[in-house]
């Protein structure tokens, strides 16, 4: 789990904000680390990312369902072109 005082010290932005943000042109970057790494890696984005904030909260559920066969035929694809 994250903890709660390392998301507050980031700056946050609204929903209203994110309505004015271009959103077509974006770049999603995903990671996936040890566990023990997030407070650092956090620690050092912190002054260049900010967090969302809707009605006091930082923290959303996620979910996403990716279909692909069984050998992961359409994620080798993705990854080798």
């Amino acid at each position: 789990m994250i903890p709660g005082i390392l998301l507050n010290s980031f700056n946050s932005y609204s929903l209203e904000e994110s309505e004015k943000i271009s959103l077509m042109n974006r770049t999603d970057t995903k990671y996936v680390v040890p566990e023990a790494w997030i407070s650092v890696f956090l620690s050092e984005i912190c002054g260049k990312y900010r967090i969302l904030q809707i009605h006091d909260k930082r923290v959303f559920l996620y979910h996403t369902t990716y279909l692909d066969t069984n050998e992961f035929d359409f994620f080798k694809m993705h990854v080798t072109g």
